[in-house]
């Protein structure tokens, strides 16, 4: 037998419907993934870098009136193992973030910390870059708000949460070693973003009432 929750159903019945949730196909994160690679494989296959050059972060030219490069950087990459990097990150962390904030909210942790981290990159670093880090960072610090949270997910998922923010710390440390060089201050604008958008938009309505209900002790299901 199960104690009945807050609500009357049982914890084993709200663990279910979170696993469940966490089984949806993240679309928005399919489509960004392939989209990124796509912009990326054309821009190598290109001559003269013209693509990259016209999409990446370059500070005169963002002053000067192309904002749309604060978020176009993400589209290139510097090499093919930058590109895998990042997108098998993406493919992975923002498959669960998506699923955790919900669509319309990843989509703006995505956007807006994108947009957050190239604008620190201009602010700290002359030189142009490009790549999706920025944006990643900034879905790990929206997973912080909730893998720091005791009171938002069940102990496992909170587990899960704070493994793969140490996994992505792990790889940018990989990234860093293989890569000559390293856009950190656009790492730290979207981390900052992403704890803040995180604090400021919540997770999914329908995670927010299942953790107000109470899960079951020891994980998401029994």
């Amino acid at each position: 037998m199960t104690e009945p929750g807050q609500d009357g159903g049982p914890p084993g019945d709200r663990g279910f419907r979170l696993d469940l949730l966490l089984r949806r196909r993240p679309v928005v994160t399919w489509s960004a993934t392939a989209l990124i690679v796509g912009t990326s494989l054309m821009a190598f296959a290109l001559p003269d870098q013209v693509l990259a050059l016209r999409l990446a972060k370059v500070n005169q030219r963002i002053l000067a009136g192309e904002w749309w490069r604060l978020l176009t950087v993400a589209l290139v990459h510097g090499s093919l193992l930058h590109l895998f990097f990042n997108a098998y990150a993406l493919y992975n962390l923002g498959g669960l973030t998506e699923r955790l904030y919900g669509r319309v909210r990843y989509l703006v942790l995505l956007v807006v910390g994108t947009a957050a981290a190239t604008a620190a990159s201009v602010a700290w670093t002359p030189a142009p870059a490009v790549g999706a880090s920025g944006g990643i960072f900034a879905l790990v610090g929206a997973l912080g708000v909730l893998g720091l949270s005791r009171s938002a997910l069940p102990e496992a998922i909170r587990r899960r949460l704070l493994r793969d923010m140490a996994w992505i710390a792990a790889l940018n440390l990989a990234l860093g070693a293989t890569i000559p060089y390293v856009d950190n201050a656009a790492h730290v604008g979207g981390l900052v973003a992403g704890l803040a958008l995180g604090g400021l938009l919540g997770p999914a309505a329908e995670v927010r009432r299942l953790s107000q209900r109470g899960f079951p002790p020891g994980g998401a299901t029994r």
